[in-house]
């Protein structure tokens, strides 16, 4: 009687929680849909270095798998789909994620594997009663479409026949896009060039050696979770210590007199009434004819020059909020991974000649 009991009611909590399995599964199908085209909220940009100390920066690596990405959930309550291993999902909007952690505990690997120098300077230490943050910061990456279904047996390693059932996988289908992001932030300051040349090249290096030949994967060692070689990748960094060179190579931003404010729009445009319909500016002649009492030609002859050079990133720092800070953002754009390698060791080496020269 007892033994049938507890039969009857193991099977009925069973069921209970295959129902909770299902309306959660509907419910995370929702709110993804709800955030879909919010998602980038929660990544890092370029501005934001404004706001940080001389020598941050900030990679960013858009990505597509070459192999597929899973990694295990725990969660207890499934619904009845024959899933043994389900994705880890993001609890707040339910797609898929690649939690800092997780991303942390590859680019660790990776950096061991090509035995890196300074680790614990990047990554951190907690030996001792002491431990010490490292100067390199993660965030999440989100996928925005569904995972796929994929089936493994698993395989005796003594007699490479089946050792159980066939298991049934949550992915992210080799194709899929992400979205990596990377903050480096010098601690403690004073900035020492070296020490910041060196960990560029480090974390660059430890970058591409994760995403293009070991994964940052669950099943890993089967070759799982590696990207493709060509990315739109860019590298932001703060402060006067960044060189300038290359196709992204650009004047320094000078922020406008106060006289050239008159010149302009509130969103920090130009003022119509200096465009012609062709888009183009209004000559000295016929500026002088139209009398818009804007100000004096040599003033609108200045505020061309300065807005040739200025104009697109004055208009920028006006939506974005970052104008009146006075500092230099710099940035370097790369195709692919092995160019990240490259421009950090560029980078590294135009750091270390000014901090010599």
């Amino acid at each position: 009687m007892v033994l049938a009991l507890c039969d009857y009611y193991l099977d009925h909590g069973h069921s209970q929680s295959e129902d909770i399995g299902g309306l959660i599964s509907e419910a995370q199908t929702k709110a993804a849909a709800d955030w879909r085209s919010d998602i980038k909220t929660f990544y890092p940009k370029s501005d934001d270095l404004m706001n940080m100390p001389a020598g941050t920066w900030l990679l960013r690596v858009d990505f597509s798998l070459r192999k597929p990405y899973t990694s295990k959930a725990e969660g207890e309550f499934r619904p009845l789909n024959d899933i043994q291993n389900a994705i880890i999902r993001d609890h707040l909007t339910s797609f898929p994620v690649v939690q800092p952690t997780t991303w942390k505990g590859h680019l660790a690997f990776a950096a061991r594997s090509q035995e890196l120098d300074h680790q614990e300077r990047l990554f951190g230490s907690a030996s001792g009663d002491t431990g010490e943050a490292g100067r390199l910061h993660f965030f999440p990456t989100f996928f925005d479409t569904e995972p796929a279904h994929e089936v493994v047996t698993p395989l005796s390693r003594d007699t490479r026949t089946p050792a159980r059932g066939a298991l049934k996988f949550e992915v992210i289908k080799a194709g899929s896009k992400g979205s990596f992001h990377l903050l480096y932030v010098p601690r403690p300051l004073p900035l020492v060039a070296e020490h910041m040349a060196g960990d560029l090249e480090g974390a660059a290096l430890a970058v591409k050696s994760m995403l293009l030949d070991y994964g940052f994967s669950a099943k890993k060692t089967s070759g799982w979770g590696v990207t493709d070689d060509k990315v739109d990748g860019k590298l932001a960094g703060a402060g006067t210590i960044w060189p300038q060179y290359g196709p992204d190579k650009k004047p320094d931003f000078v922020e406008p007199p106060e006289i050239l404010l008159k010149f302009m729009e509130k969103s920090g445009a130009a003022d119509s009434r200096l465009i012609k319909s062709s888009g183009e500016w209004l000559s000295r002649k016929e500026f002088k004819a139209a009398g818009t009492g804007i100000g004096s030609l040599n003033e609108y002859a200045e505020f061309r020059r300065w807005y040739e050079d200025n104009g697109t990133e004055w208009q920028r720092r006006n939506q974005s909020g970052a104008k009146s800070s006075g500092k230099i953002l710099r940035e370097y754009s790369f195709a692919t991974l092995t160019e990240l390698a490259d421009v950090a060791v560029r980078i590294s080496a135009e750091i270390r000649k000014a901090a010599n020269a």
